[in-house]
């Protein structure tokens, strides 16, 4: 396509939905942090009179994507900025808003998607039981295509052999609290794994692209974990003990943790790891395939409050994925500017609990809230502050179906759904053109 043709088809977008805005109303609901603290009244948006309107509906293509906003279809899935908005761009060359949904099993799958579509939902996310199934079992039978992601865990499968190749002591071979992405056989390790498990889907038309594991722990802890708790000789603590001496420290102060072992430096060695790792994956990952999205490592907790942390995904990842719990909203963090530093980014994990599905403390981190249509409600706030950020390209909302110990999915362990909560989520998914503005 041209840059006028792309000219016209922008000012086509932006006539048409001059008059085909979603109306945004505040509204409140009620949530707890956890089970047994106190209610509070939480401010919110939602659009209108939720009725599980579908108005929007007719704006998709077979994608899920805005059939009013054409730009070059190159048979993959891309990311591209128009005007002040970065957006997905499917393989028929159509922008969109990735809205998918996680955790789906492999029996039941037509009944499954069918429900997921119906609400919206044009993606499938992590943790899918099959990930061959999106294409082999429903895309090769529907019209509608549904885009879907694979996770290569680079470090935390590489964490599980290193003890082969580098003495570690028992107690921490399998902790979250040591990273050692410094290692030299890591990398290796990296491009061999890409080698066997991204070369094969490399030309797979609908993968949308690859996670890069999941919340791993770039946090302040790093530096003097990897100096205190591994033997002399060890490359990982080696490279530690390394950039320590450019801050002016000695291998005491870290071992101690003394107080010239300071915040800011800490900071600094979780970004020098972070960077060191992203750099790595995203070249191991493009040497056998360039065709696809490479989507991060889903940060989360203190990784996702480091901006240094967060400015090395947006270096080296196509997209930054993160996974929200622990705030009430997005503008809280994530949908600030100063986070997205206009990169295009993506949550891979949200959720509410309605309190009243259990009568004792449920599994997960998510909030609880007070009724199936606030758990609604909440999603419906977050994706209206996510869109206006303008760098959010998407959302997986976890989960599908229900733990047996906790209300995270659309439906309950006996595939019902929960309509009170899925006729918001349907409302805001076939309006989401329509409030992009």
């Amino acid at each position: 396509m041209t840059i006028i043709h792309r000219l016209i088809a922008t000012c086509f977008f932006m006539l048409t939905f001059a008059c085909l805005v979603a109306q945004v109303t505040p509204d409140t609901i009620k949530i707890k942090r956890s089970f047994t603290s106190e209610w509070i009244n939480m401010p919110i948006e939602v659009i209108g009179d939720a009725e599980g309107s579908t108005d929007g509906k007719g704006d998709f293509t077979r994608y899920g994507s805005n059939k009013h906003l054409r730009l070059d279809a190159t048979g993959f899935f891309y990311v591209k900025k128009i005007d002040d908005r970065w957006w997905l761009i499917d393989p028929d060359g159509y922008a969109g808003i990735n809205m998918a949904v996680t955790s789906v099993g492999k029996n039941d799958v037509l009944n499954d998607y069918s429900i997921i579509v119906k609400n919206g939902f044009n993606g499938i996310g992590n943790f899918i039981l099959d990930e061959n199934q999106t294409d082999s079992v429903y895309n090769k039978q529907n019209e509608i295509q549904l885009s879907y992601t694979r996770r290569l865990n680079f470090f935390l499968s590489y964490q599980k052999i290193r003890k082969d190749y580098y003495k570690t002591p028992t107690e921490i071979q399998k902790s979250l609290n040591h990273i050692y992405v410094l290692d030299p056989e890591f990398e290796r390790y990296c491009y061999e794994l890409a080698r066997n498990k991204v070369l094969p889907y490399a030309s797979e038309r609908n993968l949308l692209g690859w996670f890069t594991d999941n919340e791993i722990n770039f946090n302040q802890d790093q530096l003097v974990n990897l100096i205190k708790d591994l033997p002399e000789g060890d490359p990982s603590r080696n490279a530690a003990l390394d950039f320590a001496k450019t801050k002016g420290l000695t291998e005491s102060d870290c071992v101690n943790n003394t107080a010239r072992v300071t915040e800011k430096i800490k900071e600094e060695f979780a970004t020098f790891l972070a960077e060191h790792y992203f750099r790595i994956v995203s070249s191991a990952i493009r040497k056998y395939d360039k065709n696809h999205l490479t989507l991060g490592s889903r940060l989360n907790g203190r990784p996702r409050a480091i901006q240094s942390v967060v400015n090395a995904s947006h270096k080296y990842m196509d997209v930054t994925s993160v996974n929200f719990y622990d705030k009430l909203s997005p503008d809280e963090e994530i949908a600030l500017q100063s986070w997205t530093n206009d990169h295009p980014c993506l949550v891979g994990e949200l959720y509410t609990k309605d309190i009243n599905a259990f009568d004792v403390p449920q599994s997960g981190t998510g909030f609880y809230v007070n009724s199936q249509a606030d758990r609604g409600k909440f999603y419906q706030n977050t994706c209206i502050q996510l869109l206006r950020n303008k760098c959010f390209i998407g959302w997986h909302y976890f989960r599908f179906i229900d733990n047996t110990d906790s209300n995270k999915g659309i439906v309950n362990t006996q595939k019902q759904e929960y309509t009170d909560m899925t006729k918001y989520m349907r409302e805001l998914n076939y309006n989401v053109y329509r409030i992009c503005k």
